[in-house]
Formats: structure tokens, C-alpha cells, sequence
């Protein structure tokens, strides 16, 4: 997706050079604000830090130079930074509507939204007040969802848009930390990283003013499992939304969440297989306990590191009104395979799983049937996922994974 063309300069230190190029966000393999200047080639830079100056427009951000040769000077746009910003800060621009696109989202069911072609209309809006702002959601009718299903990849297929509630204007600074926010649930929502992408501010007229090349941590689409009831029960989303953000309101509560959904992505991708999925799952289980028991509680954190894995997190799962005394009916591997090695429940099953994968014994190794690891990482999850919805207070339905029907927590 080309971004911009024309004349660029890229500074290292005292040293500066300039030339026609282009600034691309480039989707896969890997998800990057690339730039390359072709006609500079050797002897220019090394292979550290710039800054990236985009003569035509007056802005700059901070970058990388990866590459130098007859391919020409190559880099990319530190993603940490957000790519470049025209207009804010010290120039004053103020605007009535900051529109992002959000990518390999859910289908929702929400407001009807008239077809572009005029055609008639179809269900794709969700509308949400976080105040002081709100919040638009926009599936996109060209369902380019239908292709990812075949090919993978990444697709933008949502589009979100926030305003004040008041309509007042802001500041676009003023709402990065809301859709930093809106990553985290979005994320959730879908089991895989996406969020709001390639940001723009509009002024009351609708007019472009202001642009933000913002590239969230984004998955390659997958057939993913989630808790997320996206197309047939309403008013999920508009409840989690304002429920996350009352929970972020604490910035520990907030760094453990999002550290938590980490964990949660990553393991509900399986990635690295289904032992190192519960492993990073019950890593997830065990923030959450110290979070609870530690920070909030009365353990002490020597106490905490010597009490037994599954002895904690049965306390953090009691204080959240979370079941797990008895091992699931679905979980019939899972319940035999207690039974065999003594184990009280299946939290106990789960780390005792976590436990040999992790440190394995001396001598012999036995390895655990595919039935029970595929049933435990269900396990896993279904509790990582509920122990995130109760530490956000959220009421309402969600999909559980173990018999994948909808439940009322």
C-alpha cells in the first residue's frame, strides 16, 4: 500500500542524504512501514537508527536503514513510533473525527448500513460510548473476509471511526490511548492481533487534516476459535468494550491484561504446538494469580513463588467465581487421565502437563495421548479466556469452547 511518493532525505547524526523514493506499509510477510530511495546506493549510512524526512510534506519520523546496494537505500519506519503524523503537536490542528480501518476482524451483526451500490442493505454497525468518547464500528460490505477464509493473509475488513461525545474538537494526540484501548479488545475479541491501522483526522467538514501511519501488532488471518459471539447475540461488544476500559483504568490492572492477551494470542494460535499453548496459557493463569493474590491480596510473594502451581491458581479461580472442582464432561481424556495419575482436577492435569513439557524427567519420557494435550489446551484457554472477562467485570454471554455453545457468565 503506497503511502508516499516524492523526495525523501534520510539523516544519520551530521550526515544527510536526499533522493526520489517511496513509503510503502507492506502486509506479509512479516507486517512494516518499508522506504526505499533507488538511485542511492553504496557508501551512504550504516545499518542503525535515522530519521526519515519527507521533503514534499514537511514531516518526519524515526526509521532504519536495512539495506544498501545496487537495490538502492532501504529501511523502515519504527513501528514503535507510529509511523509519521502531519499536523498535531506544536501546529495546533485539531479535528472533529479520527477513522482507522481495522483489519481480519469478526463478521458482527449490528445496525443496518446501506450497500455502497445502493443495492439495498446489510447488518455491519456496532456503536459504543467510552466517555468522553464514541466509538463507531463498521463492518465492510465488500466482505473481503470470504477471501481470507481462502487465501490467509491480511484484509481490512472493518472500519472504525471515534468522535467526542459532545462533538466537540480535539486533539488527535487526545485519543491515542483509547484506540490503544480498542487493539487490546479488538484483539480479544478475535483471538489473533489486529486493531485500528493507518489512522486519519477529519475536521467537521469531513476533510482530511491530519495522518497518522499507525501499525498495530497484526496476525495473518486464521480460522481461529473465540470466545466472541460475534454474529448472533447483540450487545457483546457494546458491553466489553466499556468493561475493558474501566478495568484499564488502573495501570497495573492494565499492563497485566494486555500482557495477558499476550499469552492468550499466542496460545490460542498453537503455534508452538499444544504443550508450549498450555504452557503459555498457565502463564497467563499464574499473572493473573499474582496480580489477584499478591497486589491485591494478602500472599506474600515468597510465599507465592514456593505454593504449588495448580494450588494457585485454584485460589485465583475461586476468588473469581470461576468452576473448576470437577473435570468438565467434555473433557473425557482429560477426566481419564486424572483419574490415572491422581490428579484432584483438571487444573492439576494442566500443570502437570506444564510441569514435564517444561522440566522434563531424568531417563524415560512418557509421552502424553494427543486426545488428552488437544482436550487440556481447550481447557487451557476456556479458563485464561473467562479469567480475562471476570477481571474486566464483564456480564453476558460468550461462546465456551469446551462444548462450543453459548453460555450467560
Amino acid at each position: 500500500m503506497l503511502l508516499y511518493e516524492g523526495r525523501l532525505r534520510i539523516v544519520q547524526g551530521s550526515d544527510a542524504v536526499e533522493g526520489d523514493g517511496t513509503i510503502k506499509a507492506r502486509w506479509l510477510p512479516q507486517t512494516k512501514i518499508a522506504f526505499i530511495i533507488p538511485s542511492i546506493v553504496f557508501g551512504f549510512g550504516r545499518f542503525d537508527e535515522c530519521t526519515v524526512e519527507l521533503v514534499d510534506r514537511g514531516w518526519s519520523c524515526k526509521g532504519t536503514i536495512e539495506s544498501r546496494g545496487y537495490g538502492g537505500l532501504r529501511g523502515i519506519v519504527d513501528r514503535a513510533e507510529g509511523g509519521v503524523r502531519s499536523g498535531g503537536g506544536p501546529s495546533g490542528v485539531r479535528v472533529a473525527e479520527v477513522r482507522a480501518h481495522v483489519p481480519n476482524f469478526l463478521r458482527i451483526r449490528g445496525e443496518p448500513l446501506a450497500r455502497p451500490n445502493g443495492n439495498g442493505w446489510y447488518n455491519g454497525r456496532r456503536r459504543v460510548e467510552v466517555a468522553p468518547w464514541r466509538l463507531t464500528l463498521d463492518e465492510l460490505e465488500s466482505k473481503p473476509g470470504e477471501a481470507l477464509k481462502e487465501t490467509g493473509g491480511i484484509a481490512l475488513t472493518h472500519a472504525l471511526a471515534c468522535q467526542r461525545i459532545d462533538s466537540a474538537a480535539f486533539a488527535p494526540d487526545e485519543v491515542d490511548e483509547f484506540i490503544e484501548l480498542l487493539d487490546t479488545v479488538l484483539s480479544f475479541c478475535a483471538g489473533l492481533w489486529t486493531g485500528g491501522t493507518l489512522a486519519t483526522g477529519h475536521d467537521a467538514t469531513g476533510a482530511l487534516v491530519w495522518e497518522h501511519w499507525r501499525l498495530p501488532w497484526l496476525s495473518s488471518y486464521e480460522q481461529r476459535r473465540t470466545w466472541f459471539p460475534s454474529y448472533y447475540v447483540e450487545n457483546v461488544f457494546e458491553t466489553i468494550v466499556p468493561a475493558f476500559a474501566k478495568a484499564s483504568a488502573d495501570p497495573v490492572v492494565k499492563r497485566v491484561l494486555r500482557t495477558c492477551l499476550h499469552w492468550y494470542l499466542e496460545a490460542n494460535a498453537c503455534h508452538a504446538g499444544l504443550e508450549g499453548s498450555i504452557v503459555m496459557a498457565l502463564t497467563a493463569l499464574e499473572l493473573l494469580a499474582w496480580d489477584e493474590l499478591v497486589n491485591r491480596g494478602t500472599t506474600t510473594p515468597d510465599s507465592f513463588d514456593h505454593e504449588a502451581a495448580f494450588s494457585k491458581i485454584r485460589r485465583y479461580l475461586t476468588a473469581k467465581g470461576i468452576p473448576f472442582a470437577t473435570v468438565p464432561t467434555e473433557l473425557l481424556a482429560v477426566d481419564a487421565f486424572a483419574k490415572t495419575e491422581g490428579c484432584a482436577d483438571g487444573v492439576e492435569v494442566l500443570t502437570r502437563i506444564r510441569n514435564r513439557t517444561v522440566h522434563p524427567p531424568k531417563g524415560s519420557f512418557k509421552d502424553f495421548p494427543f486426545p488428552v494435550l488437544e482436550q487440556a489446551w481447550r481447557y487451557a484457554i476456556c479458563l485464561v479466556e473467562r479469567s480475562i472477562l471476570a477481571e474486566v467485570g464483564y456480564k453476558g454471554h460468550m461462546t465456551e469452547r469446551l462444548g462450543w455453545t453459548d453460555i450467560v457468565i
